[in-house]
């Protein structure tokens, strides 16, 4: 069998892979918020009008 050698997992690259994590989360929720946001104001102007 042969050896096949390969990058070995720091802790600094699974703490770097969770904050990438964190940080999508964080991008998505906002997007979500700003999109909920947008759709109550056309709400609030369909209803106004």
């Amino acid at each position: 069998m042969t050896h096949i050698a390969r990058e070995r997992e720091t802790r600094q690259m699974r703490q770097g892979s969770l904050t990438d994590a964190f940080r999508l989360d964080a991008q998505l929720a906002r997007a979500l918020l700003k999109e909920v946001a947008h759709e109550q104001r056309d709400i609030l102007v369909a209803l106004t009008q």
